[in-house]
Parts: C-alpha cells; structure tokens; sequence
C-alpha cells in the first residue's frame, strides 16, 4: 500500500474559510481566520503601534465587509478592497491615509 501524501496547505481551498470568526464560549471568546492570525504575528512582532494602526484598518475593512456580506476569504478580493478605498476616500480620508 502505497503512503499517502497528505495535502498542504496552499493546495487546499480556503474560499470559504471566515476573514474573522468569533467562537463564543463560556466566559471567553477566541477569534480564528486570517485577519486575527495577521494581527496575532504583528503584535509578537513587538511594535505595538503598527499592531494598533493595522488592527484599527482591518476592524474598519471587515466591518465595511459585513455589511456587504462578504465574510469569506473568497470574498476578499481586489474589487472588494477597490470598494473599501473608494468609501474611504467618500468619508473625505486623504489620499496618503487611503
């Protein structure tokens, strides 16, 4: 019998998968996805600003995401970002902040 190669992780599709996922227990609350695992590597990365400045951005793309209910990493796309930076831009954000 021959061994079995397991998939890797690229390999895999991960459309479906949650930008960000909130697992409610009892008096906890863990986050899993991409977007918290991003977070999670800047902030280990000790520079506490850039961790706060890139929390504050993607709080703000997912939550304008929400919205729109584009929740997956399927939905995460360049359009979709495209969308973000013009409802920036309608909120009157400089073209450096966008």
């Amino acid at each position: 019998m021959a061994a079995r190669n397991p998939i890797r992780w690229q390999d895999m599709d991960h459309d479906a998968e949650l930008l960000w996922e909130f697992v409610v227990g009892r008096g906890v609350t863990h986050t899993k996805g991409p977007i918290p695992e991003f977070l999670a590597k800047k902030k280990s990365e000790n520079v506490a600003k850039t961790h706060e400045q890139y929390k504050d951005t993607l709080t703000q793309l997912f939550a304008f995401l929400d919205e729109r209910g584009m929740t997956t990493v399927g939905d995460f796309t360049e359009h979709s970002v495209n969308l973000f930076r013009t409802h920036l831009r309608d909120k009157g954000l400089s073209e450096n902040t966008v």
